[in-house]
């Protein structure tokens, strides 16, 4: 199942001659606490976006989400994608396109927020620290990324409205720490987000 994970950015662009401009920013930090996404958190280590090593890898860029506005891509280089010491930082070339001037023109005003990533997980494992449960990324593929906007809630509110809903064997993982009362509690929470997500399409 692709998940979604929001993450506050400071987003630069840069005038070129053959686009509205270039974006750059970190997508994500590593070693950085998620905030509660129903019972649990997630922590990122320093290769958990194991296909970017891979030759031909295809990860496309979008606006909040939305493929139907469309910004890049790595196969072509219009995105560029690399790991430091900080974490994955990335560089786009916004198209010439009315999405992409759009684009460029509202990161300029300061719109957005940040940055948000689509991952599938592959290798990760659980701890307990102490703000409970974190499910800390291994390895993963990253499939897109988006710039988003800032919606007018809180940065938790933000993650519960952009979360997917655990898979059962993620829940069912947790056993060791979540009794049936956080479970419970943590469903509800989903179920929240969905009742948010879908009144506010």
């Amino acid at each position: 199942m692709l998940e979604r994970y929001f993450s506050p950015a400071d987003l630069t662009t840069e005038d070129t001659d053959h686009s509205p401009g270039t974006l750059s920013g970190y997508v994500t930090r590593w070693n950085l606490l998620s905030h509660d996404r129903g019972g649990y958190r997630d922590l990122f280590r320093a290769g958990a976006f194991a296909n970017l090593a891979d030759e031909g890898h295809d990860v496309h860029a979008y606006r909040d989400h939305d493929a139907t506005v469309y910004l890049g891509r790595s196969t072509n280089n219009t995105l560029r994608l690399a790991t430091d010491e900080v974490g994955l930082k990335f560089s786009l070339d916004l198209p010439d396109t009315q999405d992409g001037r759009d684009t460029a023109a509202l990161v300029r005003r300061g719109d957005f927020g940040g940055m948000s990533f689509g991952y599938l997980a592959n290798e990760y494992q659980w701890r307990k620290l102490e703000h409970g449960p974190v499910r800390e990324h291994l390895s993963g593929q990253l499939v897109e990324i988006s710039v988003v906007f800032s919606p007018a809630f809180d940065k938790t509110s933000v993650e519960l409205n952009a979360l997917d809903a655990p898979r059962p064997e993620v829940l069912a993982s947790l056993q060791d720490w979540l009794g049936t009362p956080r479970r419970n509690s943590a469903a509800r929470r989903i179920k929240l987000s969905e009742i948010v997500t879908n009144h506010t399409m």
